[in-house]
């Protein structure tokens, strides 16, 4: 079976390998080939989708896997609404809490918005490309210890949240 990993530069790849634990529960916008890899480093991976074939193709390839540690949740708006946390059981407002969000999907300002009170306080933040103009609205997160990675015209931020 061939083995997957997310579309991060080799750095960042390098950097999540040490940072994940074990018992962290995550969650994941944009499913693929990173999910496979998270699932393989943390307990719990909750990821979302919009686009409903890239869904599918996940699903089956979790399947065929027997991934079991893997929730997938489509949702066709959440680019343009954010995460609808209160629409899943156990993520509302003083429900689950998380120890990793990596943001690469669509709508990332919203998604970022919609989930960031559910990153627990010590947690990370993963934000991909995020050089792109579009995305400097999330940057009061500035005040935030971070490190980014930068390699060519592409970056990726993790922050910590105090």
């Amino acid at each position: 079976m061939k083995k997957l990993s997310p579309w991060f530069k080799p750095d960042v790849i390098k950097h999540l390998s040490a940072l994940l634990k074990p018992e962290w529960v995550m969650l994941e916008t944009g499913c693929g080939g990173s999910t496979i890899w998270y699932s393989e480093r943390v307990a719990e991976v909750h990821s979302f989708e919009h686009d409903k074939a890239w869904f599918v193709k996940t699903m089956n390839s979790l399947r065929e896997r027997k991934i079991e540690n893997v929730y997938l949740y489509y949702s066709l708006n959440y680019p343009k609404k954010g995460i609808p946390m209160k629409d899943f059981p156990g993520f509302a407002e003083g429900g689950k809490l998380f120890d990793f969000i990596s943001i690469d999907g669509r709508g990332r300002v919203k998604s970022i918005e919609t989930t960031i009170r559910n990153l627990k306080s010590g947690g990370y933040l993963l934000l991909d490309d995020s050089q792109r103009e579009r995305y400097q609205d999330i940057f009061p997160l500035a005040t935030w210890s971070n490190i980014k990675f930068e390699e060519h015209d592409k970056q990726t931020i993790i922050w910590r949240k105090p």
